[in-house]
């Protein structure tokens, strides 16, 4: 096992001659990015390649347990690589994958994040920090592979000068090819890197809204965070809306509460209408609760939202029910997804009416980590008035999670009633 449990060793980079002749112009850089990784800091060399064709790629296989960590308590950050080579004033560029490991191969139809690697004389151009920190619940590859953006530029990857260790890959026909180094006159590790991290706790609320609603009802959501450990504890509070973000940071004391009335505008100062979900990230466990609620003349009406874990989605493969619904001049019902992965999740829903008769079908795609509220769902497949019936969610994407729940509401008060998703 070669990995870094300490300070990060250096690769040093050579550059290599053009095949077409000429010098190569070479940005002499130490590398030390990253925090886990394969290669041991010996020199290495760039490896020159066709950067359009996706079929090119150089991989490296991680193995949670070379680096202390168990599944679905590590965390990846981001991930780097020494790529620093430029010819003449071409960039080398690399399109980077983390994919998942599956029976020792690179499942690529799951995309856990991605990125380019700039090649030139600036080392953060080699760096590459995810969005959202991704749990990862096994072994993992990163792959560089060329990209159609990049045709006609030459596509490189460094690897040290010492023998091969056994987790460096590459192939010029497809991720199916993927051979070890060792079988072509290639040496030592590839310099491709990842930043790992102990997983926090992670947790998410949906349904967290500032805005107006049919029947002119006024919708706003509290929240409230409780820090369960017995020592001080940070927490980050993300409040993704739309396609915009806002993020805070607090601090909260041994067994301390804090509580937001109208959390949009209160913690966040997002002052606009909008609705969306939190992601609350803590250093130690805190129990998350939110409500949602009609602020109308007559009171507040209100439905409990619970904060879901990742263990809490439904996977591909599973079927979700969501019952108690209902269409009339007195009830309304709209259903909210939450998506718990690190991609685009594309879902089917279909409402049956108490019989069993299926009444129509919607397929819905939700962005990774956000929200997406379906309202009037009935009358969004064309469905007339149901006194009763259900729902059934399907998750179309391999490797997706995703959480969902019913919202179905008085018209008359603007009650809500939260219904969570059974999963079969």
């Amino acid at each position: 096992m070669r990995s870094n449990q300490i300070s990060p060793l250096s690769c040093v980079l050579i550059g290599l001659a053009l095949a077409l002749g000429g010098p190569a112009m070479a940005g002499a850089q130490t590398l030390t990015c990253g925090n886990a990784f394969y290669d041991d800091g010996a020199p290495v060399m760039a490896r020159e390649g066709n950067a359009g064709d996706p079929d090119h790629l150089f991989g490296v296989r991680f193995e949670l347990e070379d680096f202390g960590y168990q599944p679905g308590r590590v965390e990846i950050t981001g991930f780097c690589a020494s790529n620093l080579v430029y010819y003449f004033s071409h960039l080398s560029p690399n399109q980077a994958f983390i994919y998942p490991d599956v029976a020792g191969r690179p499942d690529d139809s799951t995309v856990l994040g991605q990125g380019t690697i700039h090649g030139n004389s600036d080392p953060e151009a080699s760096i590459v920090m995810l969005d959202d920190p991704v749990l990862l619940h096994g072994d993992f590859w990163l792959v560089a592979r060329g990209d159609a953006r990049f045709a006609g530029g030459e596509m490189g990857m460094d690897a040290d000068a010492l023998p091969d260790g056994g987790h460096s890959y590459f192939s010029h026909t497809g991720i199916e090819d993927l051979a070890p180094v060792s079988q072509a006159p290639l040496a030592g590790d590839f310099c491709l890197r990842a930043y790992l991290q102990p997983a926090k706790w992670s947790y998410q609320t949906a349904g967290i809204s500032h805005s107006s609603g049919a029947h002119g009802s006024q919708w706003r959501s509290k929240l409230a965070v409780l820090n369960t450990a017995d020592a001080a504890n940070q927490a980050t509070l993300r409040y993704h809306y739309g396609s915009s973000t806002a993020e805070v940071t607090v601090q909260l004391g041994p067994g301390e509460l804090r509580t937001w009335d109208d959390v949009v505008v209160d913690l966040f100062g997002v002052a606009v209408e909008s609705s969306g979900a939190i992601k609350v990230r803590a250093d130690e466990p805190v129990l998350v609760s939110a409500r949602t609620y009609n602020a109308s003349a007559a009171g507040t009406f209100g439905q409990y939202m619970p904060a879901v874990r990742e263990a809490d989605a439904l996977s591909f493969g599973q079927l979700g029910r969501l019952s108690l619904l209902s269409n009339s001049d007195t009830f309304r019902s709209n259903i909210g997804f939450l998506n718990l992965g690190s991609e685009r999740a594309e879902l089917r829903v279909t409402l049956h009416d108490a019989t069993g008769t299926a009444l129509g079908s919607l397929e819905i795609a939700v962005p990774a980590g956000r929200w997406r509220q379906q309202s009037d769902v009935f009358g969004a497949v064309g469905a007339g008035e149901v006194a009763n019936g259900y729902a059934t969610v399907e998750l179309l994407t391999e490797g997706g999670r995703i959480w969902s729940y019913a919202s179905v509401i008085d018209n008359a008060t603007g009650d809500p009633t939260t219904v969570p998703l059974a999963i079969e």
